[in-house]
């Protein structure tokens, strides 16, 4: 009902912007709704835990291509797959992936080898022990309009200063390059 209410509110044709995240218990199907009915959306931030399976992922994109801004919400079950469906399908510029733990390392080179690739001017891959920090390099490198990069580490999985280092300086060359900064999210718990 309340899905309903909020496509059928005098604003819904000028939303942009739909957070869904934290505490917010809303299943695919009403996302899908809110996605095919708030005509200007392009900012879209799922819930955490969000459970949305492949096919989810193929109707999002077809029912709302226009979407830049994309957080997947922390702990997202999506896998590799998904994440080309969405990569191939939306032409992003910020994508947030925190703690996607059914991700491999494979997802770097679905990324790089997407059109978002060239459109991707933002990144979080925070919590994701997965990606290495030569992964990450690889990502930043692939990414020409790359300048923000959310990238923290666990205690449980640390970077190595002594094998880490060279790639996090690379990595922070490069955005500040670009004009953007140091990847700041970047916390080493040595």
């Amino acid at each position: 009902r309340l899905v309903g209410l909020i496509i059928a509110a005098p604003v819904a044709d000028r939303l942009k912007t739909l957070d869904l995240s934290s505490e917010t218990d809303i299943p695919p199907e009403s996302v899908l709704r809110l996605a095919r009915g708030l005509g200007a959306l392009t900012d879209l931030y799922l819930p955490d835990d969000f459970d949305g399976e492949t096919q989810f992922y193929r109707s999002l994109v077809q029912a709302r291509p226009a979407i830049v801004r994309l957080n997947l919400g922390f702990d997202n079950t999506l896998d590799n797959e998904d994440l080309r469906i969405i990569c191939h399908g939306l032409h992003l510029e910020h994508l947030e992936l925190p703690w996607a733990e059914n991700l491999t390392d494979v997802a770097i080179d679905v990324i790089l080898e997407s059109p978002c690739a060239q459109t991707l001017r933002s990144v979080d891959v925070s919590y994701a022990p997965q990606f290495s920090s030569e992964d990450v390099l690889r990502l930043v490198r692939g990414c020409p309009e790359l300048t923000t990069l959310e990238w923290e580490n666990s205690p449980e999985d640390p970077l190595d200063r002594d094998v880490d280092g060279p790639n996090v300086d690379a990595v922070d060359a490069i955005l500040m390059s670009r004009g953007g900064r140091a990847s700041w999210g970047v916390k080493t718990y040595l």
